[in-house]
């Protein structure tokens, strides 16, 4: 007799085991213990997701100068930087290169107009252009003008967090907390540089690393999807703990050994492997929120800065009074609740 068969259909069957969810694992028990159907639920859906780059990204319109102007700009040590950035590959630079160049270049605005207008009674016959002082001032105030579309694009409008937030992607709990204050403490770094941008030289390669930070694990759109998935799962069991039938469960576990079996789904099912898991995803969630509000307070814009959908977004999962981890917390609150009524009314101890 071949027995190969017989072992490759073991071995599947144990991989399939594997595959179960604590979340089914726990629902599937209650409905045994408690003798009831789960509710008949619906596949999940998000009401909201990342905007696409194009609807993110603000305009950054072009200062243009005359050739002679350009010339002109030498006087102040900013000729070389604007060069680099016309060229093709300034052009397509990320967003860590822009905000270096477009900060560099306007401190060095600044400090070229506050140089002119200290010398200009001695140096004004250097320049060819007419009137060069005067330009300098428009060229800087409109710099200073589009500066906080480029503070809004550096990291909202940006590839990497779009990675950051897709929802592509889906870990574990314990996985998703690593991740989470691994890319929290880079989104905290970054909000420090986007905050003292106008005033110090950025290093583009320490910003460049963070953004890789950031999007490697894609930790928030795999936050939103465990967490929703681990709310789904508690709505289905509470409704299940507050519908069960009374006189079946309580006749049931007057036995002692059916009491023990209610007991253990609740003491070593939920308790020792759902829970866990719904702290992990509580810390995650903390760590990220507190993480991007950090950075929206140093991007200091009003809430109509950005496009609508966006701020949905972020309410709805990040920073709203009814946001996700929001969500979570309560939903967790009542399911404890739950147990508790039913232990309860079949005057069973918890333990």
């Amino acid at each position: 007799m071949n027995r190969y068969p017989v072992l490759l259909i073991a071995g599947l069957l144990a991989i399939s085991g594997c595959t179960t969810s604590k979340g089914e694992d726990y629902l599937n028990r209650l409905e045994r213990v408690l003798q009831s159907e789960r509710p008949v639920g619906s596949t999940t859906t998000y009401t909201y997701v990342y905007p696409s780059l194009r609807e993110l990204r603000l305009p950054l319109p072009d200062v243009r100068i005359s050739f002679a102007e350009f010339l002109d700009l030498s006087a102040c040590d900013i000729s070389q930087a604007v060069a680099e950035r016309n060229t093709v590959l300034g052009k397509h630079s990320g967003s860590a290169a822009v905000l270096a160049y477009e900060s560099e270049l306007l401190r060095r605005l600044l400090e070229c107009e506050n140089w002119l207008d200290r010398t200009r009674a001695d140096q004004s016959a250097q320049f060819t252009g007419p009137n060069f002082l005067q330009k300098i001032s428009v060229w800087t105030h409109q710099k200073s003008k589009n500066f906080s579309a480029v503070i809004w694009n550096t990291p909202f409008a940006s590839k990497e967090f779009q990675a950051l937030f897709s929802l592509s992607r889906q870990d574990s709990p314990s996985d998703i907390l690593i991740h989470a204050k691994y890319t929290a403490e880079a989104v905290d770094r970054l909000a420090d540089i986007v905050q003292a941008s106008t005033s110090g030289e950025i290093d583009v390669l320490q910003l460049m690393a963070l953004y890789k930070q950031i999007e490697r694990y894609r930790v928030a759109g795999s936050w939103i999807r465990a967490t929703q998935n681990r709310i789904d799962t508690l709505v289905s069991a509470t409704l299940m703990l507050e519908t069960a039938d009374r006189a079946t469960v309580c006749r049931a576990t007057a036995s002692a050994a059916k009491a023990t079996i209610l007991r253990n789904v609740l003491n070593k099912i939920y308790a020792q492997r759902v829970q866990p898991e719904l702290a992990q995803l509580s810390s995650a969630g903390s760590a990220l929120s507190n993480s991007i509000q950090k950075l929206l307070k140093s991007v200091d814009h009003p809430k109509n800065f950005g496009p609508v959908n966006f701020y949905s977004f972020m309410d709805s999962y990040f920073l709203g009074k009814n946001n996700l981890l929001i969500r979570l917390n309560y939903v967790s609150r009542k399911h404890a609740k739950a147990w508790e009524t039913l232990f309860s009314d079949c005057e069973l101890p918890l333990r």
